[in-house]
């Protein structure tokens, strides 16, 4: 099992890639912008091993607040990041 941070898991590809990662048995964390994100529903509510951080990458607490929830749900460590942002 891997821990992997997904920055945009509400894209499209971030979605695809979340979904292939919890399916093989790792477990995800992803950032999203929009609060209300229909992408992320299917993800979010299958019961799998993920986290949603809201985060903004321009917003230097929304990144604080990331490296925060990371430290505490990955107990400090991550093996992979991805960046899939989309506009």
């Amino acid at each position: 099992m891997r821990n992997i941070i997904i920055i945009g898991m509400s894209s499209d590809i971030g979605k695809s890639l979340a979904t292939s990662y919890i399916r093989d048995g790792n477990r995800v964390i992803g950032t999203y912008r929009a609060s209300h994100s229909n992408i992320l529903d299917p993800i979010l509510h299958d019961g799998v091993d993920s986290y949603p951080v809201y985060c903004d990458i321009r917003e230097s607490k929304d990144i604080k607040n990331l490296c925060s929830v990371t430290r505490q749900w990955f107990d400090g460590g991550w093996d992979t990041i991805i960046f899939s942002v989309a506009s």
